[in-house]
């Protein structure tokens, strides 16, 4: 009976551990072709095609719309390889942290390039350039700290 049990049990554990495969392996491949076609319809439009966004001025729609975007993902996806290689805590306490912080770091993001400006002491691109890494660096941390704190286990 003990047996049967702890069979289930294990069962149990493998399927939890390939859901998060399966889901580190959506989340790392979506960021993926996001940042791909961003960067192929940003060289196309600076190199192959200049017309291509006729209406928009030159390098506008780069900046205001792809940009944003591309930042934001390429945060996700750096943050996301080391994620298949731990415990599903792990990864559920990530999980937990990015469910709430990347739509923030995403309209935070969004908002400061639509309305970046040089008029004041330091310019508003510069939060850009901080929040992504932060995003990058706290989801290390995060996911450091509690493989840390299961390797005992």
């Amino acid at each position: 009976m003990e047996i049967t049990q702890q069979m289930k049990n294990i069962g149990k554990i493998k399927s939890k551990y390939m859901e998060q495969k399966k889901v580190v392996r959506i989340i790392f491949f979506t960021s993926l072709t996001i940042v791909s076609v961003i960067l192929i319809s940003a060289f196309t439009e600076y190199y192959f095609i200049p017309g291509l966004f006729d209406g928009i001025q030159k390098g506008k729609f780069v900046d205001k719309t792809l940009h944003p975007i591309f930042i934001s993902f390429v945060s996700l996806l750096l943050a996301t390889p080391p994620l298949y290689f731990v415990r599903t805590e792990a990864f559920l306490t990530w999980k937990k942290f990015t469910v709430i912080s990347f739509p923030s770091l995403f309209i935070f993001i969004w908002h400061f390039s639509q309305t970046a400006s040089n008029s004041s002491f330091v310019s508003d691109d510069i939060y850009i350039y901080i929040l992504a890494p932060l995003f990058v660096i706290i989801s290390y941390i995060i996911i450091g700290v509690k493989s840390w704190k299961l390797r005992g286990k």
